[in-house]
């Protein structure tokens, strides 16, 4: 039987770089705004949850960031596109690809050509193993200890892949929480190198990626997996 992670924090991040800066929105803040507007408003996103900056030592470090209440932050800048959101519902995860199309479509709209030179996304959690340890959640996944270094807490283990058919490099990393005592945590960090893409297809395959990676180490988050 598979060790069962019962989560208690998670982390969903974004960054798609553009091909090229997106200069022609330069000075055109109220169409920036507006954009983020329509995308995030079903979201809580009101006026007073965007704030400007532009004061940093050079030009991209101008951001436009949305507040999005309770979940986290969208930033739009002249040469990338981010959000980070934490401890999201099921109903605000499954609404993430229609929210990036939404946040796209105005910028296609408004920059002749415009397209993404790449895009990562990163996961990760921290959780607690039910009915169980970290540490022997761990010896499954990495058994190898040094016998001159102590006692042994749990050994973590890294895994670097590409996935050519789908343009994709991955690293599934497991360890120790140190952030929640007595914790696992687990991060995967998906890279696209292709400009265009299906949100909605990357988010439901990078789910399964996860939770298949996860089942041959011997662990399972039923969020996952579902």
């Amino acid at each position: 039987m598979p060790f069962q992670l019962e989560l208690r924090h998670e982390v969903l991040g974004y960054t798609g770089h553009y091909a090229r800066p997106a200069l022609e929105l330069w000075g055109s803040g109220g169409v920036i705004i507006q954009g983020m507007l329509d995308a995030l408003g079903p979201h809580g996103v009101r006026l007073q949850h965007i704030q400007v900056t532009g004061s940093g030592a050079n030009a991209s470090e101008t951001l436009v960031t949305a507040q999005v209440p309770s979940v986290g932050t969208v930033k739009f800048a002249f040469d990338k596109l981010e959000f980070n959101f934490a401890n999201f519902t099921q109903a605000f995860f499954e609404a993430i690809p229609k929210t990036m199309d939404g946040l796209v479509a105005w910028m296609v709209k408004a920059v002749p050509d415009f397209k993404f030179a790449s895009h990562k996304f990163s996961y990760f959690c921290h959780s607690f193993v039910k009915d169980s340890t970290p540490q022997e959640a761990l010896r499954a996944v990495n058994a190898r200890e040094l016998k001159s270094a102590g006692i042994s807490l749990g050994n973590g283990a890294i895994f670097n892949y590409t996935v050519p058919s789908k343009s994709w490099q991955t690293q599934l990393l497991i360890d120790k929480s140190h952030h929640l005592v007595g914790g696992l945590f687990i991060s995967l960090e998906l890279q696209i190198h292709t400009g265009k893409i299906d949100y909605a297809q990357v988010v439901l395959d990078g789910r399964k990626y996860l939770a298949d990676a996860l089942a041959e180490l011997g662990l399972m988050i039923p969020e996952a997996s579902a």
